[in-house]
């Protein structure tokens, strides 16, 4: 048998698989290829392929033998494809915003693992940057990878946009306010808004108290209160002082001594429905007519003499006036031998006397301290004061309020109205 054999192929293409390789055998490309007594074996160079190969053709050898030897030999291209795309894997996550109200996001953030047969080109994603307009949303993001067969996969997410930044609160520190004919005031947010700012815009403030009456007078604390449109909340706090100008004792007429077991009228500035209760002490009302009195004094000590305002709205007054008797027969007092000074005031905790003029170095002196209602809520005896030097007083065990401070020495008597806030 001298007939060699008729071999026969055809081109083909050959696809890499998931680990980036490719086998071919004759069989792949065969085309019908014989012999008269049946071909005994065949060889094909090359006949196995990797990513290197990706996307070209390539020339095989091919040959096949006969039972007697006899053999032929050809040649053909076949294609090597990558056609499997990279594999995404995604987690979903939160993005948060910033100080702006931006925020932005990477593939590294948003890819937990991506693989391919034959190695990622490049990735990308759709959306990777956010403002206000997404906070508080669930956004969708697409994730893509590409191979360098221009393989692409594509994988959905979805990333949750939040802010969590506080508004910036800005607010005047302290504001005054004044009572009306009624016995009340108001405070609305724009009256201490100063300058509020947030990354995403402010939604609403609001004030722990808005309405005051005269229960209120004095220094108040209120807190103001900032939201944005995430919910976040800022807070600070403004000192409200509240003053009652219309419903105060004014207009105290009469000096502030007289001689002893002598009678004087006393009066203040009415008020139209106000109601007045007059008191003293070592003395004697003799009649009292709304915003006027009369009065016995005793021929013992000092005196002094209160009165408390309460109008119809409810808000109250109180003037306590200290009167210095003397002997009767002299007609009238010298000035008084001596001037105090007390301060702060208002105050909080303590509060300080200083004797800014006097007769002499020192002077011991008794101090009682009224509230409002004429009650003695403090008192020292014989304390040593000298001209110049403060004597500090513990306020701090005492309410919010007004009160009336009398110091009295050998010469005479100050009173002193001061306020705790």
């Amino acid at each position: 048998d001298t007939i060699s054999p008729t071999i026969l192929v055809q081109s083909d293409t050959i696809y890499l698989n998931q680990n980036g390789t490719a086998t071919i055998s004759l069989a792949d490309i065969d085309a019908g290829s014989f012999d008269n007594c049946g071909i005994a074996n065949s060889m094909i160079f090359p006949n196995s392929f990797s990513c290197a190969h990706a996307n070209t053709l390539q020339t095989i050898y091919c040959s096949v033998t006969d039972s007697s030897g006899n053999n032929a030999a050809t040649s053909v291209q076949v294609f090597i494809a990558d056609t499997l795309a990279p594999v995404i894997s995604t987690d979903s996550m939160v993005a948060y915003l910033d100080q702006s109200g931006n925020a932005s996001i990477s593939t590294s953030d948003l890819i937990s693992n991506i693989s391919d047969n034959c190695g990622v080109d490049s990735v990308w994603l759709d959306t990777n940057a956010f403002d206000c307009t997404a906070a508080n949303t669930y956004q969708t993001v697409f994730a893509f990878a590409i191979d360098g067969s221009n393989n692409v996969s594509s994988m959905m997410t979805q990333v949750l946009v939040l802010d969590t930044i506080t508004p910036i609160v800005n607010a005047v520190s302290n504001i005054t306010v004044y009572l009306d004919a009624n016995g009340n005031a108001s405070l609305t947010p724009a009256d201490v808004e100063n300058g509020s700012t947030d990354n995403c815009g402010i939604a609403n403030q609001q004030l722990s108290q808005a309405s005051f009456d005269c229960a209120d007078q004095g220094m108040n604390e209120v807190t103001y209160t900032v939201a944005d449109l995430s919910g976040n909340t800022s807070s600070t706090m403004v000192v409200v002082n509240v003053i009652d100008n219309i419903n105060s004792i004014t207009g105290f007429t009469s000096a502030n001594s007289a001689p002893t077991n002598s009678m004087r009228t006393y009066s203040v500035d009415s008020i139209a429905n106000a109601t007045y209760f007059w008191s003293v002490t070592n003395g004697v009302i003799n009649a009292q007519s709304g915003a006027s009195a009369n009065v016995t004094w005793y021929n013992y000590s000092n005196g002094t003499i209160q009165v408390i305002q309460t109008t119809s709205n409810g808000c109250s007054d109180t003037l306590i006036q200290d009167i210095v008797l003397w002997p009767l027969g002299i007609a009238t007092m010298a000035a008084q031998p001596f001037e105090v000074s007390l301060y702060p005031n208002p105050a909080r905790e303590s509060i300080n006397l200083e004797l800014t003029r006097f007769e002499k170095a020192s002077s011991l002196n008794n101090i009682k301290i009224f509230d409002v209602a004429g009650n003695i809520v403090l008192s020292q005896e014989k304390v040593l004061m000298q001209l110049g030097e403060a004597h500090q007083i513990e306020t701090r065990a005492l309410a919010k309020g007004v009160y009336f401070l009398t110091l009295e020495n050998e010469l005479a008597t100050e009173t002193l109205r001061f306020i705790l806030q």
